[in-house]
């Protein structure tokens, strides 16, 4: 997701740059992206998991970016990250 302002209520300027994800936590999940490098058709795979009984959200990317994944369940969290591989308590 892109988000540059605050206008859909997740985020704001801060984010803009950054590559989001929107996690709506339920159980065990994972998800592999193919990320855009540019303009054209280059990628780099990233895959996210998250665990909603450890609390926790992984990710592991062939490119290093900075991330920022909002978690929606009783409350919203925010967390921000820099790498290629991360592990994150929410």
């Amino acid at each position: 997701m892109t988000i540059n302002n605050d206008i859909t209520g997740l985020g704001d300027a801060s984010m803009k740059g950054k590559r989001v994800f929107v996690i709506y936590p339920d159980g065990k999940s994972s998800r592999l992206f193919h990320l855009p490098l540019g303009e054209g058709t280059d990628y780099f795979d990233c895959e996210v998991s998250c665990d909603a009984n450890e609390k926790h959200i992984t990710l592991t990317s062939e490119k290093s970016a900075q991330w920022v994944f909002i978690v929606k369940g009783e409350q919203t969290t925010r967390l921000a990250a820099k790498g290629k591989s991360v592990k994150l308590k929410y």
